[in-house]
Formats: C-alpha cells, sequence, structure tokens
C-alpha cells in the first residue's frame, strides 16, 4: 500500500508542476503578446523612435525577468529565438523604417506560439 501511496504522490506532484508551468507560459504568452501590439501599434502609427524604442527596451526587461521563471521548467529552441530577436527590437526601431521590427514580432508571436503548442496537453 506504501507503494501505492508514494506512486499517487508522485504522480501529483508531477501533474501540480505541468500545470503550474502551462499556467506559468500562458499568463507570460498573454503578457508578452499585449506589449508586442503595444509595440506594433506605435510603431503602425509612425510614433516617434524613441517612443517606439522605449516600448521595445521595456519589451526587453519584462522578457528577461520572465524568461528566468521560464527556463526553470520549459526547455525549447524557440525561447532562444525569442531571446535573440528580443535583443535586436531596439535596434530594429532605431531605423526609419519599421518593416523589421515588424517582421522581427511576427516572429516572436510565431514562436510563442509554438511553445504554447508544444506545451498543451495533446493526449
Amino acid at each position: 500500500m506504501n507503494r501505492f501511496a508514494a506512486a499517487v504522490v508522485i504522480i501529483i506532484l508531477l501533474l501540480s508542476v505541468c500545470t503550474y508551468s502551462y499556467r506559468l507560459f500562458s499568463t507570460t504568452r498573454g503578457e508578452m503578446m499585449e506589449r508586442l501590439a503595444e509595440i506594433e501599434a506605435a510603431a503602425l502609427a509612425d510614433e516617434e523612435v524613441g517612443q517606439v524604442m522605449q516600448l521595445c527596451q521595456e519589451y526587453r526587461v519584462l522578457w528577461v525577468e520572465k524568461e528566468k521563471k521560464l527556463m526553470r521548467f520549459i526547455r525549447h529552441p524557440q525561447l532562444d529565438e525569442i531571446s535573440s530577436l528580443t535583443a535586436e527590437l531596439r535596434y530594429l526601431a532605431s531605423g526609419e523604417d519599421y518593416s523589421h521590427l515588424l517582421a522581427a514580432i511576427d516572429r516572436i508571436r510565431a514562436n510563442l506560439e509554438k511553445v504554447g503548442n508544444a506545451e498543451m496537453f495533446s493526449g
């Protein structure tokens, strides 16, 4: 009976960690998508370069903070790609043409969706 109880406890712990990691990613993805939408709206509205760069900097700081937590539970190459694209955002916002910035935002969104789909229970 002790083995059965131990097995049940282990299963509950595994499910708890999986649920926590998915919830953490879901909230992070939602927050990141909102920030990306703000950057995109500012770029499409032809706001000042300084304003767009500031939004990109705020996004980068937030991503670095969230990535530290995500890396504890989730290991995907897409997280590394998101980090590298995030590092480029501020540089891409410094130009007069925002097309490369908007393309990077779309790639970040696509990678966030890929990670989300991989983390979903698809049983």
